[in-house]
């Protein structure tokens, strides 16, 4: 169970499957999940989760260097956080953004992994929301 509120199931996600990810991922997944308006099925998506491709492995690259930069990030007073954000983070939501409707061209209509990017690109708003609060936007 990832809290009393979420589990990997009501992700979609087979728990077996998880063996291959380590705990910092499992970690940055349930961070994601806790985001206000948050949703797990979304966050599943986004970190491809059901998908084992490489667009799925890169995308999970990309998320995972955005947690890793907000990580560093929390020491930080809220001026330089939003400063940092806006010079190191913003940059990378844009780099990711590009990267999914790019790949979203490449990859064969109806497939999990188009199904996963249309997703993610037709709810980037809501996938996003929080770039508003931490000055991204």
């Amino acid at each position: 169970m990832l809290s009393t509120e979420v589990s990997w199931t009501s992700m979609g996600v087979n728990p077996k499957q998880l063996r291959r990810h380590s705990a910092a991922f499992k970690a940055q997944v349930l961070a994601a999940c806790a985001e206000p308006r948050a949703s797990v099925v979304a966050v599943a998506l986004s970190f491809g989760l059901n998908d084992k491709s490489a667009v799925a492995e890169e995308a999970r690259r990309r998320i995972a260097e955005i947690y890793r930069l907000e990580r560093e990030l929390s020491a930080l007073t809220s001026d330089e956080r939003l400063s940092r954000r806006c010079s190191h983070a913003k940059p990378l939501w844009a780099d990711l953004h590009a990267w999914r409707q790019l790949e979203r061209s490449r990859v064969p209509d109806g497939s999990s992994t188009a199904k996963a990017l249309n997703y993610s690109l037709n709810h980037w708003e809501a996938l996003t929301h929080s770039r508003a609060d931490r000055g991204l936007d």
